[in-house]
């Protein structure tokens, strides 16, 4: 089985090319806090290791913030996509 990285402005996901439940079940765009959170996540892991490979402190102090703070925005999105999908189903 393969996998795919696709990403859509308001989605990123792992897509199985022989999965087909997908289109079936509706709609599984992640909220746009998680798709924020991750951008920030990368943003900040990124900041953070340019911090670390030129010795700049602040940078790293920096990205390491920002990759925090996109984990956290990320929590949250996902905790609206659980309320969101329990809502649906219920």
């Amino acid at each position: 089985m393969q996998l795919r990285f696709v990403w859509e402005p308001t989605a990123i996901m792992f897509v199985c090319p022989t999965a087909r439940h997908f289109a079936a079940e509706g709609d599984h765009h992640m909220d746009k806090d998680r798709t924020e959170g991750i951008g920030h996540q990368v943003k900040g892991a990124v900041k953070e290791a340019a911090g670390k490979l030129t010795g700049d402190t602040k940078t790293q102090a920096e990205g390491n913030a920002e990759k925090n703070a996109g984990k956290v925005q990320n929590a949250i999105g996902g905790a609206k996509d659980g309320v969101r999908e329990a809502l649906n189903k219920g």
